[in-house]
Formats: structure tokens, sequence, C-alpha cells
């Protein structure tokens, strides 16, 4: 009797190319996320939950943990969306993602790495470059990636693919009103995490402030005309700003 071993890779159950176009997190809001406010074993529970849903393989780009560059292991990603109504950030999912998608999301932290010189040249195209083809591949407009950062990394013919694959980025006055938009919470941003307020006050001490019941309500109502005004978009990150910093998830 002969026995067949399959040496294929696990395929992805599915693909969420979307989750690369997740914002970046206000100043406000570093290190004020549910990992923390929960502790270590939630978050390593959640972890460990989430990285078998798909197969071992990233949410995003669809790649099985051990196809990635970086390294084998898949990365939890807490997913936010934003409300520039109320100023409130709301945990919509944690998402596992492969080393490179999570690079991708993270480029403001990324290029500060490159800056340090513990990221290479070589490993930020490779970064940016990914993050592209996922989204290209997909048909996804290019909601926020920094100009600087293409012209710095890629070459005139990576561009000219970007550009004629429809990636394109949003005009100025787009990218200007998505800035006002967004900063005019800037020493303002709260987070919403199980019927509390959490921020992040100057002397760098997470804040927590309980909400009453007819506050979260009046919360959740402009939160709903907020979205309705900002129709077709609603996955919460149109209104990134390329000012924004990064937090490491």
């Amino acid at each position: 009797m002969s026995i067949i071993l399959d040496l294929r890779k696990p395929k992805a159950h599915f693909i969420r190319p979307e989750l690369l176009l997740h914002p970046q997190i206000p100043a406000r809001l570093y290190g004020v996320n549910p990992r923390t406010l929960r502790g270590s074993e939630w978050w390593d529970a959640t972890r460990r939950e989430i990285y078998g849903i798909n197969n071992f393989c990233c949410w995003a780009c669809g790649r099985h943990k051990s196809e990635d560059y970086f390294h084998q292991w898949l990365e939890a990603h807490e997913w936010f969306s934003f409300n520039t109504t109320t100023c409130v950030a709301t945990i919509v999912e944690v998402v596992a993602l492969c080393h490179t998608c999570h690079r991708y999301i993270h480029q403001g932290l990324a290029y500060r790495d490159y800056v340090a010189g513990t990221l290479s040249y070589e490993d930020m195209r490779r970064i940016l470059l990914h993050g592209l083809k996922v989204l290209s591949d997909a048909n996804l407009l290019l909601t926020y990636t920094s100009p600087t950062l293409l012209y710095q990394f890629l070459e005139y013919k990576e561009l000219d693919t970007v550009y004629s694959r429809g990636m394109q980025l949003k005009s100025a006055r787009e990218q200007l009103a998505m800035t006002i938009d967004f900063l005019k919470c800037d020493e303002a941003w709260k987070m919403l995490y199980m019927g509390s307020l959490h921020y992040v006050n100057v002397a760098g001490t997470i804040v927590t402030r309980a909400v009453s019941e007819a506050d979260l309500a009046k919360m959740t109502d402009l939160e709903k005309g907020a979205a309705s005004s900002t129709a077709p978009d609603t996955r919460g990150y149109e209104y990134l700003a390329e000012a924004m910093h990064d937090d490491p998830h």
C-alpha cells in the first residue's frame, strides 16, 4: 500500500484586500486598544482564535503564513472605524495578517524604521509593492498611500503600472478635505469600548471615562447620520489623513 502526502500549502477561505486601506492611528489613541485594556491573556486567546479562521492564511492577500518573505507566522491587527462627527474611534474586529500586509498598513512605522536603519530600502520597496499589487488586483482605489513614499521607493515604470491599473490617488482637493476632516478631531479623538471612552492625556496616561446610556445613544445617532452622509464608503477609512502618524499593533 502506498501513501500519498499532499504537500500543497493550505488555501485561504476568503480574501479581504480592503483591509489594507485601514487608517493610520491618531497620536491621541497611541496604545489605546482592546489588547492594552483587557490584557495579554485575552489578547493571546483572541489571536489564536482568529489565526485559524482563514486556514492560517492572511486575510488581506490570502497567502499562507509560510509564504511571507519576512517571517512565517501571522500577526493580529485591530480594525477601527473613525467617525469625524463624534471624534470617536470604534473597534470593529481583530483580523489576521501576514507581516508584509501588516507593515503596509503601518507605513508610517515602516518608514521610521527605514530612517532609523532597521529596515532596508529593498524591504521598504517590497512592502509597498506587495500592498499595491493586492489593492490593484482587487481594483480598489488608493484611498491612502503617501505620494512621498511612492516616489521615493518606486521606479518610474512601477509608478506607470500603478496608475495604468487605475490605482489613482485622491486628488489634492480630496486629500486636503480628508486631512482637515480628520485633523479637526486631533486633540479630541477617543476610543469607545465596553461602554467607556478611552484616550491618552498629555502626560501619556490612558484615561477612561464612563459613558451614560443617554450619551451613548446620542453618539450612536450621530454616527448613523455621519455614515448616511458619507455613502457609498462605509468602511471607516475614507477620512484617513496623510499627516497622521502610525502606531504598531
